[in-house]
């Protein structure tokens, strides 16, 4: 009887001992001779300095993978800031290893790498000063300063982005999202999962300082981002000076997002810090996590000192017109157990701002946020823009949370979304616009649910700040719509102008002029029926 024997075919190992751009036992010549599952070691201790990219075919190692790795420390893989470091095309398995790639350079898409539709791994690698930019004359799109990755899986642990950046002569816009994005990374399609990595002082012309994903699915765990700046001239959207994720999924675990700036110079920094800075783009651009039309959760996460906002959920923005069809779309957003402390933002948008949570009647979205602090970080939350009505399909919660040391914003504004809050403390807030509360402003048409919660020394001390008129609650102002308050406890709350603890204003002007009308005619009709009546028992 014939026995079948299974047998294993293992890859050779190939040593790099050469800092040549070309040659023998030079790394491109390496690459080359290389075959599906063989490790290529570099053991010289000099950069290999390239005045070309380096490619990898279509396929060639597409069942077995190729592994690429220094030893004896990192290695240096050195673009010269001229060219491109690697390029993979598609159908590969990739690993890299312990290397440094530095100073690389494109004018499309990733300074160090581009991945396209492959499987790539990276370890233990240090990403420094990669860039990807336009020159003056083309005005093209750029993406990933580091990496850029197109429908591939990707997967990098114990990483380090620095320096890197995208850049234009002239912003452009393709297919209604932005360019310039990604100033380490930019993954569109596929999967993007980074673990205990750091970026630091990375930066983009418009969205993600340090990554921007699209269409795929973002995955950070025990990541750090310090440091990192978006600058954008235009108005679109999610913009973010950390993190940007479109049209997908994301999940953030245990990482840490601290003096992310949306400046790229100290004299803007300080005309916002003082409040004089009036550009229309910081109503919508700045903060360190932005999202768009995605579903996720951020959990044990911290957001620090970011200049322009922490995190930013624009799940759509009147974005119809860029031709997406948002047809029965519903995105729910979890944050548990996450810490935002001196975040600091455009004032009528808070540090945190949860903007169009639906702006189609078939749209739906949702905020759940359990567990959290807020300290000197405001929430905005909106439900919609313009005069859609379309809310009360939008619903956001937030329970056993606290909101302290809010000042020139209240702690939570809502605005067209319905909301539940409970077991939520509201404590030492100031607001000074009108129409809001110290602790809690409703000002749009929504409802809003408050359950054993407490609300103590919040106020609203209107005069000096703006013009006569204005209208506040110390603890909570709530516009239109139905307002339930149970359970909570309310102490120490002032306002210069309205109520204490809870307001609810009058309806506008022309609402109260259209309501007299409508008596003052009910109240006509009812005279001359009266008269009519008077005159025929006469007769």
């Amino acid at each position: 009887m014939a026995v079948a024997v299974a047998t294993c075919v293992f890859g050779k190992t190939i040593f790099v001992s050469s800092s040549a751009n070309d040659g023998d036992g030079s790394l491109r010549v390496s690459l080359a001779g290389a075959e599906d599952g063989d490790v290529i070691r570099l053991t010289t201790t000099a950069p290999i300095k390239l005045t070309s990219g380096l490619t990898i075919p279509y396929g060639r190692f597409g069942a077995l993978g190729l592994t690429l790795e220094g030893i004896g420390g990192k290695r240096i893989l050195d673009g010269g800031n001229s060219t491109q470091i690697l390029n993979i095309l598609p159908d590969n398995k990739i690993v890299l290893s312990n290397l440094i790639l530095k100073n690389g350079r494109i004018s499309s898409a990733g300074g160090a790498i581009c991945n396209d539709s492959s499987s790539l791994t990276i370890c233990n690698c240090e990403f420094i000063d990669n860039v990807a930019e336009q020159p003056l004359e083309d005005h093209g799109a750029t993406y990933g300063g580091a990496l850029y990755n197109s429908n591939g899986n990707v997967q990098i642990t114990n990483c380090v982005f620095s320096g890197s950046y995208v850049n234009a002569a002239r912003s452009a816009t393709v297919g209604g999202i932005n360019t310039e994005v990604g100033g380490a990374i930019c993954s569109k399609g596929g999967s993007l999962k980074v673990n205990t990595s750091n970026f630091n002082d990375n930066w983009s012309r418009n969205n993600g300082g340090a990554v921007f994903c699209s269409g795929g699915k973002l995955t950070l765990e025990n990541c750090s981002f310090k440091e990192n700046i978006s600058w954008s001239p235009l108005d679109l959207g999610a913009n973010a000076t950390a993190v940007c994720c479109l049209d997908g999924e994301f999940e953030i675990y245990d990482s840490d997002f601290t003096n992310n700036s949306m400046f790229t110079n100290a004299a803007e920094r300080a005309s916002f810090l003082a409040g004089t800075f009036t550009s229309y783009t910081i109503r919508y651009a700045g903060c360190a996590l932005g999202c768009m039309n995605v579903t996720g959760k951020i959990e044990r996460t911290t957001f620090s000192g970011n200049l322009g906002g922490a995190l930013k959920l624009d799940n759509l923005r009147n974005m119809s017109y860029r031709g997406y069809n948002w047809k029965d779309i519903t995105n729910q957003i979890d944050i548990v157990d996450c810490n935002f402390r001196d975040n600091i933002a455009h004032p009528y948008y808070g540090a945190l701002c949860i903007g169009s949570m639906g702006t189609l009647s078939d749209y739906k979205g949702g905020l759940c946020v359990l567990n959290s602090v807020f300290e000197q970080t405001s929430i905005s939350v909106c439900g919609s823009y313009g005069d859609d009505r379309s809310y009360h399909d939008c619903i956001c919660s937030f329970d056993g949370c606290s909101f302290s040391g809010n000042t020139d914003t209240a702690a939570m504004t809502l605005y067209l979304c319905d909301t539940s809050i409970s077991h939520c403390m509201f404590s030492d807030n100031k607001y000074r616009a009108i129409d809001s509360g110290g602790g809690l402003g409703d000002p749009g048409s929504a409802n809003l649910s408050v359950s054993s919660s407490t609300f103590t020394r919040n106020s609203f001390p209107i005069s000096g700040k703006v013009s006569t008129g204005g209208y506040g609650g110390g603890a909570i102002y709530f516009g239109r719509g139905d307002l339930t308050v149970t359970k909570s406890v309310f102490e120490g709350n002032e306002a210069d102008c309205g109520g204490r603890y809870v307001v609810i204003p009058l309806p506008p002007l022309s609402w109260r002029i259209a309501i007299l009308r409508e008596i003052l005619r009910v109240y006509a009709v009812a005279l001359f029926m009266l008269v009519e009546l008077a005159t025929a028992t006469n007769t």
